[in-house]
């Protein structure tokens, strides 16, 4: 059984740790609302409380910040010019961590001794259960009544969607932070939940290799936007200008870029993969050429091209999911040997996993901005995942190319390790372990004669060297 995580805090509850696990659950989902919630309105409001002569109320500055955590979570608004749907991705993170920290919290109070157990829910220990669905339960509920309180006459959310945003975040932090508090062994929890081991070797080896293949290609597109806004600053530092938001302002307003850092990393990998991406209607930005179209009047995008042609070197781009393919294959071999079949199934598995979960991200990442000019935002998902696939495999083609004409070259691998033909441990006059001599071979003279004696291939007793003609 795998060790509990050492707690650098105690359990949630602290005087109420003998409260049952329901009441600690919800004060759990409760604190991870609550920071999440003060993550979003507190700026808002202090934005607020830095114009005097803003024309709103103290109330509507909360409810506009309470309508930014129903859209950070995944769940739309409508605005007065149109729909809003573009989610901040980091935000959605620090939600998810956030519930995951205090689940994680929860979970450390979990009783030691043998838990009972669902045995229709694969041996899921009961406790885990009552407590899960209070947590998830609880924290859906507290979305469902931010998204009422921020209906005004400018901002709508959508309650339905807002819910099950909500609910599927606050689901994804109560199972990590399971992981976390049972050092990523689940079975402890439900011993019979292991879908992964009812899959082949190289399928596995190549989920493994997949997931952290995008994660590589997600870096890449983030490494690109930062060298993007450091080239194109002084266009962005002009935009600034132009907007003059005021200190509090400004630092509010390159917050919520921030939050938007994971879409335009993704975006980046989509124009490195050739798709490209857009910026509302008629907008399209590539490996080729850029047609950025009227933007929004936001920052950030000032560091977007020119309309026109791209420099040609902007192809070399291209390789760089090219080069995922290979790490990809060399990554996904680590888990299923050196032979060649299995290591193309492997790869073949691990771009299949990539570009789905890369079509998935880029569906993340897109939505709307309001008007219906930036109605379409972000890049194209089902394009993107299938290049970025095709790609992938042809990186892992050429890396399997590669290793089987080295093998080729160089013979087969066993072969080489063991030495020339006829020099291996198995040949005649040497030994099966270095070191030594061969059977028969003292290191004194024979009686008699002063020379050692030899043995000859398929004989079982020494001859003498005189009878050998």
């Amino acid at each position: 059984m795998a060790r509990r995580s050492v707690r650098l805090t105690h359990a949630i509850g602290g005087a109420l740790d003998d409260a049952p696990g329901s009441v600690r659950a919800a004060l759990a989902a409760g604190e991870s609302a609550f920071l999440s919630v003060v993550f979003v309105v507190l700026p808002v409001f202090l934005v607020w409380l830095a114009r005097p002569s803003s024309t709103v109320g103290g109330w509507h500055a909360v409810q506009l910040g309470l309508a930014g955590w129903g859209l950070g979570h995944g769940g739309p608004l409508t605005v007065r010019i149109g729909s809003l749907s573009l989610v901040p991705l980091l935000f959605t993170a620090l939600a998810v961590g956030t519930a995951s920290w205090s689940a994680s919290r929860l979970a450390a109070g979990l009783a030691r001794t043998p838990p009972a157990r669902l045995a229709w829910a694969w041996g899921l220990r009961r406790d885990v259960a009552v407590e899960g669905g209070v947590f998830v339960g609880t924290y859906t509920a507290i979305g469902l009544l931010a998204a009422l309180l921020a209906r005004n006459a400018d901002v709508a959310p959508a309650p339905f969607r807002t819910v099950v945003a909500v609910f599927v975040v606050a689901l994804v932090g109560y199972v990590v932070g399971l992981k976390t508090e049972f050092r990523a062994d689940l079975r402890q929890v439900a011993p019979e939940a292991n879908p992964t081991d009812r899959l082949p070797p190289w399928a596995r080896a190549g989920w493994a290799a997949g997931t952290r293949t995008v994660g590589w290609l997600l870096l890449a597109g983030l490494l690109l936007v930062v060298l993007v806004v450091v080239v194109r600053f002084d266009r962005i530092a002009g935009l600034y200008d132009v907007l003059s938001p005021g200190l509090l302002g400004g630092a509010v307003l390159t917050g919520v870029q921030v939050l938007y850092l994971p879409n335009l990393a993704v975006w980046g990998v989509s124009w490195m993969a050739g798709p490209g991406f857009g910026i509302g209607a008629d907008s399209s930005i590539t490996l080729t050429t850029a047609e950025p179209g009227l933007m929004p009047l936001i920052p950030l995008l000032g560091a977007l091209p020119e309309p026109g042609p791209l420099p040609a070197v902007t192809r070399i781009a291209l390789l760089v999911p090219v080069l995922a393919g290979v790490y990809l294959e060399r990554r996904a071999g680590r888990g299923v040997g050196s032979d060649p079949l299995d290591r193309a199934l492997a790869a073949a598995a691990g771009a299949l996993v990539a570009g789905v979960l890369t079509a998935l991200l880029a569906a993340m990442a897109g939505g709307s901005l309001g008007s219906a000019r930036l109605s379409a935002v972000g890049a194209p998902a089902v394009l993107l995942g299938a290049m970025l696939g095709g790609e992938l495999v042809l990186g892992a083609a050429l890396s399997l190319g590669v290793r089987g004409l080295r093998g080729s070259l160089l013979g087969h691998p066993e072969a080489t390790a063991a030495g020339p033909a006829g020099a291996g441990p198995d040949a005649p006059g040497r030994s099966g372990r270095a070191g030594t001599r061969p059977s028969g071979q003292g290191h004194g003279h024979d009686h008699g004669h002063g020379i050692g004696r030899v043995l000859r291939p398929g004989r079982t007793r020494p001859e003498h060297p005189s009878k050998r003609h």
